[in-house]
């Protein structure tokens, strides 16, 4: 037991950073010279136990292996989702400070006003698609994002431009609030 304890850690290590191959031969390796030292030094136990005890301790390694880097993966992975969706949230925090506007007033209850709406639909409907994309697109598609992003804040401000502008013909309609 004493010789499986300290094997732990290189094997941890190794396979927490993504050096698979390495833990794996370390798995195997270290029980198998730990059987042989042994049984030149002195020989506690027979040959057949000592190689059962080492086909135990590998497996036991191996699945160890296995194991600590499957949660490797797991928290690469949680981080990385943490990441991304800390910086979208830093994006419309962002957004919101800059565009989003507060009014008062008396409201008739919890997300209901008095009032006329207008709604715009667009000709044709959109038809959203889930597509994959590699790791190396990412970083392109994000850009492609930020200037869709940009061009739609761009054609928002112009439309209440041109709302400012023709006010005066148009009383009856009013824009209240943009969201992107």
């Amino acid at each position: 037991m004493r010789g499986f304890l300290r094997y732990l850690i290189p094997i941890a290590m190794m396979a927490w950073f993504e050096k698979n191959i390495l833990a794996y031969v370390l798995s195997i390796a270290l029980p198998l010279a730990r059987v042989i030292f042994e049984h030149i030094w002195y020989a506690p136990e027979t040959m057949t136990t000592e190689i059962i005890n080492a086909c135990i301790e590998v497996l036991s390694f191996c699945l160890y292996a296995y194991l600590i880097n499957r949660l490797a993966e797991h928290s690469r992975r949680m981080a990385s989702t943490i990441t991304a969706q800390r910086a979208e949230m830093t994006h419309l925090r962002a957004f919101a400070q800059t565009r989003g506007r507060t009014f008062r007033g008396r409201a008739i209850s919890p997300g209901l006003a008095d009032g006329m709406a207008v709604i715009h639909l667009p000709a044709k409907p959109v038809v959203l698609t889930k597509e994959h994309i590699r790791r190396e697109e990412v970083e392109a598609e994000t850009c492609r994002f930020e200037r869709a992003l940009s061009a739609s804040i761009r054609d928002l401000n112009d439309l209440v431009k041109q709302r400012e502008e023709c006010a005066d013909e148009i009383t009856s309609v009013k824009l209240v609030e943009i969201r992107v």
